[in-house]
């Protein structure tokens, strides 16, 4: 599996419609599209138009209203990527409070120096890997599954946003309890989600 930073604010492993989260093991259906497995990026569809990442604040990229339909109720944490393909880039942290009745979390990572097509080149390959858009820019998801324990899961969004530039979003779970656990399919459409709430509120600041 691929190596990724995990939320650090977070007991979890580690992508333009949605503002609403969906139930906990019901992930309604996106307006992204989904793709083969394996597609290659000169087969991804091209961008619906560039969006550049030059000093995006990640944790701008959700308005309350947003944070309030995910069930965060804490303040994001602002922080910078450490290591890893995407070391030196922005990246903000998401939780709910402990005890919430929505024990997850999300990461979304601002990098303005690799783009999508060389970040897949640095990551190692996932066979969960598929090319999806969302919101109509192009993108990947992936899934990573951990013998650690329940609730540990995590499903990576990654979107094409401009030449050079992307937006990398991380969608787990807080040590939930195993009656809780979320499948991944939808901590996938979560994750979805997310990067469709940050690509609208992106879209409108400019």
């Amino acid at each position: 599996m691929k190596s990724r930073t995990l939320i650090a604010a977070l007991t979890v492993t580690v992508g333009v419609t949605a503002c609403g989260a969906s139930e906990a093991g019901t992930p309604r259906p996106s307006a992204s599209t989904v793709e083969q497995p394996g597609t290659t990026s000169s087969a991804r569809p091209p961008r619906p138009h560039s969006l550049p990442l030059d000093s995006v604040n990640p944790c701008a990229l959700l308005t309350a209203q947003q944070l309030a339909a995910f069930s965060i109720d804490r303040p994001p944490a602002r922080g910078e990527e450490s290591s890893g393909p995407l070391k030196g880039a922005p990246d903000c942290s998401f939780t709910t409070s402990t005890g919430s009745a929505k024990n997850w979390g999300f990461l979304i990572i601002a990098s303005t120096s690799v783009g999508l097509d060389e970040y897949i080149e640095m990551i190692q390959d996932n066979p969960t890997r598929r090319s999806i858009t969302v919101g109509g820019f192009p993108a990947i998801q992936d899934e990573q599954k951990w013998t650690a324990g329940s609730g540990n899961d995590t499903c990576f969004v990654d979107v094409d946003v401009s030449d050079g530039q992307m937006l990398a979003f991380q969608f787990g779970q807080i040590a939930a309890e195993p009656d809780e656990v979320l499948p991944m399919e939808t901590l996938c459409a979560k994750a979805v989600e997310v990067a469709e709430a940050a690509l609208t509120t992106l879209q409108g600041q400019r």
